[in-house]
């Protein structure tokens, strides 16, 4: 869509909207749900998916602050204690997982590249922001459902049985090391869950 529809499209969900206090950071949380339904958007399947993405950005940039684990936290653990510890994500830690390509289509976007092509290939996107920017990676089926295990409390020998289950193919030790290269744990609890 071009500048012009979506900013028509925009002052529309505003007059049907309105904010309900002063500040704005938290506005427009309802606007991919309302893209969905907007009739002139019917045609555009992908733009509420795409609404959705920005929406994430925009909390994972608002979100509350927390340091995050080094390796070291988990290294030093025995295997089996690790296999039943929980991890809790960074504050800022956002993820969805889409049935095709939304998420390179919205990073393309993003990035200003001009080559955009929606895929059907099972994506999903992954945001956060320990530090001062907000860090954004395109990930499998598998990744999503490891980080929406953890973000139920599941123990990692858990979550990395759905991740297994999601994409029997992903390797889950690089999928591991490279979310804590991201940054994206600010808490690890070893004991039983209370």
């Amino acid at each position: 869509v071009g500048e012009d529809w979506f900013r028509a499209a925009a002052a529309l969900f505003a007059r049907e909207a309105p904010p309900t206090h002063a500040a704005l950071l938290d506005y427009g949380e309802n606007f991919p749900a309302w893209l969905d339904r907007f009739p002139p958007a019917q045609d555009l399947p992908y733009l509420a998916g795409v609404a959705h993405l920005d929406r994430l950005w925009t909390e994972a940039l608002f979100a509350g602050e927390a340091p995050s684990l080094p390796a070291e936290a988990f290294s030093e653990l025995a295997p089996e204690t690790l296999a039943q510890s929980r991890v809790r994500l960074h504050p800022s830690v956002r993820f969805a997982a889409f049935g095709a390509g939304l998420p390179s289509l919205w990073a393309g976007a993003r990035e200003g590249r001009d080559d955009l092509e929606l895929f059907e290939t099972a994506e999903g996107l992954l945001l956060s922001r320990p530090d001062a920017l907000v860090a954004y990676r395109i990930v499998g089926p598998a990744d999503c459902a490891f980080l929406a295990a953890c973000r139920m409390g599941r123990p990692l020998a858990e979550a990395m049985g759905l991740a297994a289950e999601a994409d029997p193919g992903a390797d889950l030790q690089i999928l591991f090391a490279a979310l804590i290269d991201a940054k994206i744990f600010s808490g690890l609890d070893t004991g039983p869950r209370k």
